[in-house]
């Protein structure tokens, strides 16, 4: 009993001072300037659940009952009040490196405004991130799935329907140009949100699917096997047929939902995304490598360039530069990809059930025309905006009309993406020619300019909202 005794009260008291450690974060990190106002709302949300877990704590240790309880009984009572603790600690982490230190301010109020267009009634938090990636997530799924339903907490009024954290590989956290990865994560929130998953992928590999192909794979296979040292191969033709087309149906699924992410990009930020996307690929993985959750670069870069060449078929808008890169990148896409099996099929099954065409119709009925970013826009931004960065002017706002306009956050980008192909020559020119810059650091000022820019567009627009709001 003895033993039994200070087990308990050593479990108990260790889940106590887990609860106070946890306060005293929470305290702390409500002390910081967030970007986002989001950050204090998911800190109040964890602070819920924590008084209902103090609660539920100090209840189970009034409770009489206890004392009947076997020892393995006791144990499994005390965890269904200590096993959201870890789940706090995660939606912590979360929203660690999302103040104003950490993500630059000027990425993070243009972003909140273009992603809550999308969703407005969510709300956005961006965070800095030591992986070299971009990603998204709801936190409000997190809250209120493994946390206040476990812990019996009644959602906050005023509380939004979603938090979407957006995170930002933090040495990177300057590279305006680069951060056009983000419309591919609001690709995925828009992808889910609208469930085109079940419109799309509505079918299934059966095991005898392309059944001649892979009895005659099978048979090479097997032969080469008999020739080697091991033998007969451990496993029969339909094993391993069922094997293989087992495995495609455990891929398809998120390479479709990949793709289509990349088509949201695309039309969201028009070619800025596909820009970026060339850039950043380049840096993270090969042209024809696979995993379960992501097909081949090169497959992702062809459908996005079928996208483009069927949204902005007018060559003429790019320049002779801009066109140059693209024809090159073209014809890296549409060169023959170097897969195993299970991918050849996996692709063969995509372009069978007409996958691609279904998720351009898809896709496209899923966002509002007004956020599409078109072939006239593109044009426009070119033709406003190109000759502001020339002059050194940060082109935030243009004259048309007779009046100036604020631009659109993804018009600047896709300007400053053409001048970045074009060469840095013409930038070069306003900056002190004292100053001795690598290729990385000039791009490095001229990304910089473009966030100044970002950061003076979007005072300009919230001082237009302001106005328009007190005049109506």
């Amino acid at each position: 009993m003895e033993t039994r005794e200070a087990f308990t009260r050593l479990k108990l008291s260790s889940i106590g001072d887990r609860c106070e450690a946890l306060d005293r974060a929470l305290d702390a990190l409500q002390s910081h300037v967030h970007a986002s106002p989001a950050s204090k709302l998911v800190i109040s949300g964890i602070k819920l659940a924590l008084k209902a877990l103090k609660e539920k704590l100090k209840r189970f240790q009034e409770d009489p009952d206890l004392e009947v309880l076997k020892d393995n009984e006791l144990e499994l009572r005390i965890h269904t009040v200590s096993h959201t603790l870890p789940y706090l600690h995660k939606i912590l982490a979360l929203i660690e490196n999302s103040d104003v230190n950490a993500v630059p301010a000027e990425l993070t109020a243009p972003i909140r405004r273009k992603i809550k267009d999308l969703f407005p009634s969510a709300e956005v938090i961006i965070v800095s991130s030591t992986e070299l990636n971009y990603t998204i997530v709801d936190i409000m799924q997190y809250l209120k799935g493994d946390i206040w339903e476990k812990l019996g907490c009644q959602i906050p009024e005023g509380f939004p329907s979603k938090i979407l954290r957006v995170s930002v590989p933090s040495v990177e956290h300057d590279q305006a140009l680069l951060h056009c990865i983000i419309a591919h994560e609001i690709g995925h929130a828009l992808y889910q949100e609208n469930s085109l998953q079940k419109k799309i992928v509505d079918f299934e590999i059966p095991p005898d699917y392309l059944k001649r192909e892979l009895v005659a794979i099978y048979s090479e296979i097997a032969k080469t096997k008999e020739q080697s040292p091991q033998g007969e191969l451990p496993f029969d033709e339909l094993e391993f047929r069922q094997s293989v087309t087992s495995r495609v149906n455990e891929v398809l699924p998120g390479w479709i939902q990949e793709l289509g992410a990349d088509i949201f990009g695309l039309l969201l930020f028009g070619p800025a995304y596909l820009f970026a996307c060339v850039h950043f690929s380049l840096a993270t993985g090969t042209l024809d490598n696979v995993s379960i959750s992501h097909p081949a670069n090169r497959l992702r870069l062809k459908v996005l360039f079928e996208t483009l060449d069927a949204r902005y078929p007018d060559g003429t808008m790019y320049s002779i530069e801009t066109s140059r890169f693209l024809d090159v990148w073209r014809n890296i896409a549409h060169m023959e990809q170097q897969v195993g099996v299970i991918e050849a099929i996996a692709i063969y099954a995509i372009k069978e059930h007409d996958v691609l065409r279904k998720l351009q119709q898809e896709v496209e009925a899923t966002i509002d025309a007004q956020h599409i970013f078109t072939k006239e826009s593109y044009s426009s931004s070119l033709e406003t905006l190109c000759p502001l960065i020339d002059a050194y002017v940060p082109p935030c706002e243009f004259l048309g009309d007779r009046r100036y306009q604020p631009a659109a956050l993804v018009g600047i980008l896709n300007a400053g993406w053409e001048r970045f192909l074009s060469g840095l020559d013409k930038f070069r020119t306003h900056l002190p020619h004292s100053e001795k810059l690598t290729p990385f650091q000039l791009t490095l000022k001229f990304n910089s300019f473009l966030l100044k820019s970002m950061e003076l567009n979007e005072a300009i627009a919230a001082w237009t909202k302001a106005f328009n709001d007190t005049h109506d």
